[in-house]
């Protein structure tokens, strides 16, 4: 047979009795699809001897059953069974074979529901008796109200309970343990309601509008969608928001627990503190400078106590010193800062040689939370160390300092 010639593919086929009727399958599972989905060619041919003459009688497609873990063959009750079982191969190397044949039957009463419109009640006990119900659920209608509305089981779009004062769905549990409502995927709990109101969800839980109540007293967590904020309440009346997960702290001077300190050598200058002055843009500051012809420093050291709900400094977390010098060349006056832990004796973070890029203007400088492995964790206290270096009376002024960090609640 084939699709352009008669050719295409072939069995070969042996003549078992002369003169005697003999059914024969070709097994063509073997033949690709495309090969044998559009037949307009069947050939005959003898290759035994030119005067045999060969009758063809019927010519049937037929779908076998195929499947090697077994196929179910439906039959109806009250009827003899009769099946056949062909055996055929696509490889000579392979023999077919017939494990066993199993008969599998129903007893006792059973609803099925077919589809949307069809319910069927077999009765398979043979005898009057009590009936006993095992309902198969596909995606047919269920009767829940035996009203003209319904519930599907998986349905393709939104149904209707026209009923006024009803529960859609209400199941009231009499037994003892087990769950109310138990939903799987692949096997898996997704959602499990126990018997005495316990939920366990597996998946996220997506709230677009209202509150989550907590307790009887009102409580309760809520989005504002306004503000974008999780706000939490303890009346329901008072709500307080969520803050954002970055908290800064600012030490202005003249910082609380700083001390002025030298280190015995080139320290001679005159220290002050003040301010801007500018009511709109004020700085408090300390003024260093020397009129040394030599760069002379002296220190400022503050110690600072990370808080209870330091989470790490993040990303973008770390320790900024604002400050301004009077000459824009680090030879003339500069501002370096030392970070220790303050039981280490290694410095955990610097910057150093700052100077404004204007002459007397207010700059900045940050030593990046990801560069501080020491002073890292909440309680551990940490020593800021600013050096102020000043010669000819060339000024150099500390001011805010601010601590950026990833808090925790």
């Amino acid at each position: 047979m084939g699709e352009s010639a008669g050719t295409e593919q072939y069995e070969e086929i042996t003549i078992d009795t002369a003169n005697v009727w003999q059914k024969v399958y070709w097994d063509i599972s073997d033949i690709a699809a495309g090969s044998k989905d559009a037949v307009t060619k069947l050939r005959l041919t003898n290759f035994s001897t030119s005067s045999n003459v060969i009758y063809l009688d019927n010519v049937k497609a037929e779908k076998l059953l195929s499947t090697n873990t077994g196929s179910p063959v439906a039959s109806t009750p009250n009827a003899y069974m009769q099946y056949r079982v062909i055996f055929t191969t696509t490889n000579l190397s392979y023999q077919p074979q017939l494990e066993n044949i199993t008969f599998t039957y129903s007893s006792g009463f059973k609803i099925q529901i077919v589809d949307e419109n069809r319910v069927r009640l077999y009765n398979n006990s043979g005898k009057d008796q009590k009936l006993k119900l095992d309902v198969i659920l596909g995606s047919a209608a269920i009767d829940l109200r035996a009203s003209e509305y319904s519930v599907n089981i998986a349905p393709s779009s939104a149904q209707i309970d026209g009923g006024d004062y009803t529960n859609s769905i209400w199941i009231n549990k009499m037994g003892t343990g087990g769950n109310l409502l138990k939903l799987q995927t692949n096997n898996v709990d997704m959602m499990v309601v126990s018997s005495g109101g316990d939920m366990t969800l597996a998946g996220d839980v997506a709230i677009s509008g209202g509150s989550l109540s907590l307790g009887t007293d009102g409580a309760g967590v809520r989005y504002n969608s306004t503000d974008s904020r999780v706000e939490f309440s303890n009346d329901g009346i008072t709500w307080m928001q969520l803050g954002d997960s970055t908290r800064k702290y600012t030490l202005s001077a003249e910082y609380a627990g700083a001390v002025l300190s030298g280190d015995g050598t080139d320290n001679v200058g005159s220290m002050t503190s003040d301010n801007t002055g500018s009511s709109s843009n004020s700085m408090n500051y300390y003024d260093w400078s020397s009129t040394a012809l030599s760069l002379n420093d002296y220190d400022l050291r503050v110690r600072f106590t990370l808080p209870s709900d330091f989470n790490g400094w993040g990303s973008t977390g770390g320790v900024t010193l604002n400050y301004a010098t009077e000459s824009t060349s680090d030879t003339n006056n500069k501002v370096d800062m030392y970070i220790y832990k303050e039981d280490s004796v290694t410095v955990d973070g610097t910057f150093a040689a700052g100077v404004s890029s204007s002459a007397g203007v207010w700059t900045n400088s940050t030593i990046a939370g990801t560069d501080l492995n020491e002073c890292a964790t909440a309680g551990d206290t940490c020593v800021f160390i600013m050096r102020m270096s000043s010669l000819s009376d060339n000024y150099v002024r500390i001011g805010d300092i601010a601590i950026t960090y990833n808090r925790s609640l």
